[in-house]
């Protein structure tokens, strides 16, 4: 707002001082140029502010905007670590999608020739950001979920007409843990990790097992 108020009162006050200079020049041919000289001076003034704007420096201006609207230098570095980290979590996600596809084929033979099962699904956990495909050593957590294979479906399947009704479901149930627990301990063979990390569950509503 002072920037227009001087510029205002620039013009007018110019405007007085051609006035004055036009009424002590005599009338001659020099007159006409002295006019000619007074209103490009006028124009030029009023264009001021125009010549103001290009003649700013960019970078300058840049920088005002940027502190006008929250962008500046602390807030692009936060948004490029942001965006970093965003790209580190889809990276080491889809690696660890990966390392998921191997452990799964390392084990399924095996698990179906002991047990009749199969894995269903296999989620890996770390507090890493990995860059690429590292030893199993960088998991700290397995979680596996199995189901029995179609093989052994259809083999339950025809064994379903002899029930025995004489076993205890305490027995059962200690079965499962056994089971669980050799399971756990042979997919940490395959995998050469520590069994301490391995959680198992059945589809079927078979017991959680570490």
């Amino acid at each position: 707002m002072a920037f227009i108020s001087g510029w205002v009162s620039n013009i007018i006050l110019f405007i007085f001082l051609s006035i004055i200079i036009e009424l002590l020049l005599p009338s001659s041919a020099m007159k006409k140029y002295v006019k000619v000289v007074l209103g490009l001076l006028l124009i030029v003034m009023i264009l001021q502010p125009v010549f103001s704007f290009f003649s700013k420096d960019i970078g300058e201006s840049l920088g005002e905007w940027q502190e006008a609207n929250g962008t500046g230098n602390d807030y692009i570095k936060k948004s490029i670590d942001l965006k970093k980290r965003e790209i580190q979590a889809s990276h080491t996600a889809y690696i660890l999608e990966q390392m998921a596809v191997q452990l799964k084929s390392m084990a399924e033979e095996e698990l179906v020739n002991s047990y009749g099962l199969e894995i269903a699904d296999i989620k890996l956990e770390t507090s890493k950001q990995l860059t690429e495909l590292s030893s199993q050593q960088d998991i700290e957590g397995v979680y596996v979920v199995l189901q029995s294979s179609a093989e052994e479906e259809s083999v339950e399947a025809v064994k379903l007409v002899s029930i025995d009704t004489e076993k205890k479901d305490a027995e059962k149930l200690n079965d499962s843990q056994k089971n669980n627990s050799k399971i756990v301990t042979l997919l940490g063979r395959c995998w050469q990790l520590d069994p301490g990390v391995i959680t198992i569950s059945h589809t079927e509503g078979g017991e959680e097992a570490r």
